[in-house]
């Protein structure tokens, strides 16, 4: 394939050509298909950034980091309705690389549910920014490892746990979650070694922690909190200064390291005890309302 022209449009339909897709039967209205992006398509498009989108509606799917040389992205997903079937389209605009997986919609009575085993490639170092969607569905996603320049997350009536177990290839750039309604797990965040962070959560539970490997400096997060529950875990090794805003809200400090800095009419300061001498910082603006919202402090 020659090298795409910075002003030529091309379309992939990868579910038809350009990948190649496996269908098997499991059982008796189940069916089985396998999608690939390869490597090559990305590398002789001259892309310089990949954006990767997945939306899930009404599924459970694992996201799994491989070092499998042949493609960027292999996913594998059950069904067993003809409204839930899959879909991935690729193509090139200009100097990105843009795929799009979508489960289709859910089964008329909310009795099936597709199954997604999605394993994307650590080989590749294209930039990538990555859109995870998800209604109704359960979704395990360990993002280490990947190319990240940014990600976001939005997630309606779902469950979400996102780690980062092993560091990104270079820093996540912006990192946001946007859910309502569902439940928000995010381990090692600073894996990600993001420079800005929003969480915008309504009725959904939080838990966030910053274990990994921060590079030094600081990392700002905003956070909006309505309702439910959101709990803050700061390791040993980072300096944290979090201004609280809470409206009708809870707001409770572990007796580990943590020191009330500055009391406001409608805000409040908490400081690590070591937040001065901390070559890695995080800085939080945190608005809760109606929310109970826990600081804790975790040992190396």
């Amino acid at each position: 394939m020659p090298r795409t022209n910075s002003r030529q449009y091309f379309l992939l339909l990868l579910v038809a050509a350009a990948a190649f897709v496996v269908t098997g039967t499991a059982c008796a209205g189940t069916t089985t298909r396998t999608f690939v992006v390869p490597h090559d398509d990305l590398r002789q498009s001259g892309a310089t950034a990949l954006a990767m989108s997945i939306d899930l509606y009404g599924a459970t799917g694992t996201i799994i980091p491989t070092q499998d040389p042949i493609a960027v992205l292999r996913a594998t997903v059950t069904y067993g309705d003809t409204e839930q079937e899959p879909a991935l389209i690729a193509g090139v605009d200009n100097a990105t690389f843009t795929v799009t997986m979508t489960s289709g919609s859910a089964a008329p009575n909310g009795s099936a549910v597709s199954q997604w085993d999605i394993r994307v490639s650590t080989v590749y170092t294209v930039p990538t920014d990555l859109t995870l969607s998800c209604s109704s569905s359960t979704l395990s996603a360990d993002l280490g490892g990947l190319p990240l320049r940014s990600c976001v997350m939005v997630l309606q009536s779902s469950s979400l746990n996102a780690d980062w177990r092993i560091p990104v290839q270079d820093r996540v750039q912006v990192l946001v979650v946007a859910a309502r309604a569902s439940s928000v797990l995010l381990n090692h965040l600073g894996n990600t070694n993001f420079e800005a962070c929003g969480l915008i959560c309504a009725t959904s539970p939080v838990q966030c922690t910053f274990a990994g490997n921060f590079a030094a400096g600081d990392h700002s997060l905003t956070a909006i909190q309505i309702g439910a529950q959101a709990d803050i875990v700061i390791p040993e090794q980072v300096g944290a200064r979090i201004t609280m805003h809470p409206l009708l809200s809870r707001i409770q400090v572990a007796d580990n390291g943590w020191q009330q800095h500055r009391r406001l009419p409608f805000s409040t300061v908490y400081l690590t005890n070591d937040y001065s001498t901390q070559d890695i910082t995080v800085t939080m603006d945190f608005t809760a309302i109606a929310t109970q919202v826990s600081l804790m402090r975790e040992p190396r």
